[in-house]
């Protein structure tokens, strides 16, 4: 219904979170939890108490960015229905009870995340969203909700759904982390692939660095994604790309990608995206609010 190298490692999720549309057969206007998850105000507008501070957000969607995926979206809710089917008919050969949907949802799966990050720390919120069948043919669903606060500090994994939160998670500690340092930039790397082909020792070594750098650098290309100017990069792989986002007022802790493409098809795009908003700072600290089991020390 969140994505860089470390977004991508979020990402695996049952069934690659696939955002579905329900094909043909049984009704399908949404369930209500669907519809709750789906209309869900973004976090900041329901954990964001507490003084005023500027952070750039954005909202991402792993869902039908290309025909690929509405493809397999289609296939998956079918095999959903299928399995409705199959269960009604082998029940009733036992003579067993059944309570089969009167509607499959919109979303067989979905994924949903939403990211805030200011110079020092970033939260990124993760909502997952399953349907399956009981063993009376009827429909199960689950809305997995967490997120990850992270810093300098270390990190701590909030369960959202569970209501329990482990690792480093005073939101204090947090806030006081100091500014995460930097990588060369993309300008830095050409600057140094200039020296070396200046050098005649050094220009086959260039040569290596000028194409490594291609494949996974920026592309020069630009566009505008949920209303911000990104900057396309190549993820190594042919038809990785990804969009970073690029303005406001400071460097996010980690950057933001708006757009995420695997092997020439989009994945992952934002819905909503905003740099310098002004948000409560409790959205870093939803696990504070009284309720939930914290537990300091780490699995990691």
């Amino acid at each position: 219904m969140k994505f860089r190298s470390t977004m991508l490692s979020r990402m695996t999720i049952a069934g690659a979170g696939l955002l579905l549309a329900c094909a043909g057969g049984m009704a399908n206007a949404g369930t209500a939890m669907e519809k709750q998850i789906i209309q869900a105000p973004m976090p900041h507008n329901e954990f964001g108490g507490g003084p005023k501070i500027k952070v750039h957000y954005m909202r991402l969607h792993m869902g039908e960015e290309s025909d690929r995926m509405r493809e397999q979206s289609r296939g998956m809710v079918k095999s959903l229905q299928n399995m409705v089917d199959m269960c009604v008919k082998m029940r009733r050969l036992q003579k067993a009870s059944v309570n089969p949907p009167r509607q499959l949802p919109d979303y067989a799966e979905g994924y949903m995340q939403d990211t805030y990050t200011t110079a020092n720390r970033e939260i990124t919120y993760t909502r997952i969203y399953r349907a399956e069948l009981n063993d009376d043919c009827s429909l199960k669903e689950r809305d997995d909700y967490t997120a990850v606060l992270s810093s300098q500090a270390g990190k701590c994994e909030i369960d959202l759904t569970e209501r329990k939160a482990e690792g480093e998670c005073d939101a204090a500690v947090h806030a006081r982390s100091p500014v995460v340092p930097r990588a060369p930039g993309a300008v830095t790397i050409q600057q140094q692939i200039a020296a070396l082909k200046a050098n005649p020792r050094t220009a086959a070594v260039a040569a290596q660095v000028e194409r490594m750098a291609g494949s996974s650098g920026p592309t020069g290309r630009t566009k505008v994604i949920a209303g911000v100017k990104c900057e396309e990069a190549n993820g190594g792989k042919p038809g990785d790309l990804t969009c970073r986002a690029l303005g406001g007022s400071f460097r996010p802790y980690t950057e933001l990608f708006v757009e995420t493409n695997e092997g020439g098809y989009p994945v992952a795009k934002a819905r909503e995206a905003r740099f310098d908003a002004m948000v409560g700072a409790d959205v870093f600290a939803p696990h504070q609010r009284g309720g939930f089991r914290i537990n300091p020390r780490s699995d990691e």
